[in-house]
């Protein structure tokens, strides 16, 4: 479940839910989010960073 100003705005599996527009809603960043087949804890969003 993930909670942005008190309301819900996802929620199930991370695997279902987690994806790079809901990082950005919730946390304002630009990020990556990678799905390892068979990942049972779900994504990891990663931060982009811009190098140059």
């Amino acid at each position: 479940m993930a909670l942005k100003d008190g309301r819900v705005t996802a929620q199930g599996p991370p695997r279902d839910t987690v994806e790079a527009a809901l990082v950005q809603d919730l946390y304002g960043l630009d990020a990556d989010i990678p799905h390892a087949p068979g990942d049972a804890a779900g994504p990891s969003p990663r931060e982009r960073v811009s190098v140059g």
